[in-house]
């Protein structure tokens, strides 16, 4: 190896108060032969005599496992040492000293290693398995430290054999021509940041590119016959949806062909049976943030919606979106709450903090969600109404009912202040709330009997208490038999919850199971989701 090509990595990890320590090392003599990459992490608080000490041990164990067991107890003097610009580095300092360095170097066995602090690194990517031409692509599970995604470059490569390739574009997504048809893609990454330039990360497409199929007939475009058109006040139309994000597609829906199953094939069927329900609300969860983001917002902004979207958590790149008809209504505000943010920093969350507090694994799991809930304040343009929408989709796990409710508590708590303070200011205004999502919770569920009877007596870990929410609230679509439907798992968990101020006027029925069993399950080449959505018109 030249010995020029050496060098060493050193990454601090802040929010794990870490650090990695990454280094080449080739060294071979009469008694024992080193060819290996070394990967060690320490703590950021740990001395450098003890960093220098878990290099070494590393290193003997290796050395070890190739002398063999009868020189096992050997014990090779290494010369581990740091300098900065040729003067060692006090071993008495903590790792984390050494991010300030300048000019550090790293020496072992006389080999010397210039270090460079917090390099970009590419920890791992792939592409969509199905990829269509005519359509956008871009690497998707990108893991990544201290990349600066401006600086870094982005190559794209087609080929017909993976032996020769032909550059085809230079950004991070790629407009997938038709001519790219037949060819697997590549994409090349050097990652970039301010200070370093990090190694090239390169992936290749697992199929071929291919057209993307034909839309066919859907069951849904039945359900859209019971649409006449647009509502005309005093009513207004409401859609939930949760949409599938393709974060949870990776295995779990073996019976849906895979190019039906792709996130470019499905957002086309969601946007052709969400607008064929002419809405004027629609709540949106499990909304991939690139499919907003370069597809739905665009889409809908030609038929004169607006939308607010957040990602779970404000992190997780699938979240919640809210689409109005700006024909309606007037947009004057909105929100976006983290539970296990809000709970900590709200005086109006007091009470679920004191509940979570009682039991130290609700507290555990509550406190691990990253779940959200959304709203947007709506003003009727021809009428003194103004509605409060929210969107939320709570924690999915089956054994989890108590933390559920507590969300839900959580939500009716937080959303008691919005409307409280709108129904004070707005005197001469209808002022109702609507609470959509995916409740993950069932009509026996105490979730679904909390909202509807305003009350419920909870009792867990010991600890017992009644609950209650000032809003009165009906299921406006009922409580179908389905509104998830999958070959594992069918059930009732999605509503449009409405205060009883308002009326239901109608709500379009829901498909038969004979219709929803015909492919074992949802998703499939006519149902882009697991869910169905809930399509109800209202009115105050």
């Amino acid at each position: 190896m030249d010995s020029g090509e050496l060098k060493a990595n050193l990454r601090f990890l802040p929010w794990q108060n870490q650090c990695t320590f990454m280094f080449p090392i080739y060294y071979k003599n009469n008694v024992f032969e080193l060819d290996d990459q070394i990967n060690i992490s320490v703590l950021s608080y740990e001395t450098i005599n003890e960093f220098m000490g878990y290099i070494s041990d590393k290193i003997n164990k290796l050395i070890h496992t190739n002398m063999g067991k009868e020189n096992g107890n050997h014990v090779v003097d290494l010369k581990v040492l740091f300098k900065n610009r040729s003067k060692l580095v006090s071993t008495c300092n903590t790792v984390k000293h050494l991010e300030s360095l300048k000019h550090l170097t790293f020496s072992i066995l006389g080999i010397d290693f210039p270090v460079l602090i917090n390099a970009p690194l590419i920890q791992g990517m792939k592409l969509p398995e199905i990829i269509f031409h005519g359509h956008s692509v871009s690497a998707i599970n990108f893991k990544f430290t201290f990349v600066d995604n401006d600086l870094s470059s982005f190559t794209w490569y087609k080929s017909k054999d993976k032996i020769e390739w032909e550059q085809v574009g230079r950004q991070f997504n790629y407009l997938v021509k038709k001519t790219d048809a037949d060819h697997y893609l590549k994409l090349e990454c050097l990652p970039i940041n301010s200070q370093h330039t990090g190694e090239v990360f390169s992936v290749i497409s697992q199929n071929v590119v291919c057209a993307i199929p034909q839309l066919p007939v859907c069951p849904f475009e039945d359900r859209q016959k019971h649409i006449t058109g647009y509502t005309q006040n005093p009513n207004f139309r409401v859609v939930c949806y949760n949409t599938l994000s393709c974060r949870y597609t990776g295995t779990q829906f073996t019976y849906c062909d895979k190019q039906h199953l792709s996130v470019d094939y499905r957002k086309q069927l969601i946007m052709k049976e969400l607008t064929g329900y002419k809405a004027d609300i629609i709540c949106l969860q499990e909304v991939d943030n690139k499919v907003f983001s370069f597809y739905f917002r665009d889409e809908f902004k030609k038929l004169n919606y607006a939308a607010i979207y957040n990602k779970k958590g404000n992190v997780i790149p699938e979240g919640l979106a809210t689409i109005f008809n700006t024909k309606r209504f007037s947009f004057f505000g909105q929100g976006h709450i983290v539970f296990n943010m809000e709970v900590k920093k709200n005086p109006c969350l007091r009470n679920v903090l004191r509940i979570i507090k009682k039991d130290q694994d609700l507290e555990e799991t509550f406190m691990k969600q990253a779940t959200s809930l959304q709203f947007c304040k709506l003003k009727n343009q021809c009428l003194n109404e103004i509605t409060i929408v929210a969107n939320t989709h709570l924690y999915y796990h089956p054994d989890a009912s108590n933390v559920r409710l507590i969300q839900t508590v959580l939500c009716l708590d937080y959303l008691k202040n919005i409307c409280s303070k709108e129904i004070k200011h707005n005197p001469n205004y209808n002022v109702g709330l609507i609470f959509c999502g995916d409740f993950n919770s069932t009509p026996d569920s105490e979730v679904y009997k909390f909202l509807v009877n305003g009350t419920i007596q909870y009792e867990n870990a010991g600890y017992a208490t009644t609950l209650f929410h000032p809003f009165s609230f009906k299921s406006a679509c009922g409580t179908p038999q389905y509104t998830n439907y999958t070959k594992e798992f069918k059930a009732c968990l999605d509503y449009i919850f409405v205060e009883t101020k308002m009326s239901v006027v109608d709500y379009v029925p829901f498909p038969s199971e004979d219709i929803l069993k015909k492919d074992e399950g949802l998703p499939s080449a006519v149902f882009p989701s697991d869910h169905l959505p809930l399509i109800a018109d209202v009115k105050y």
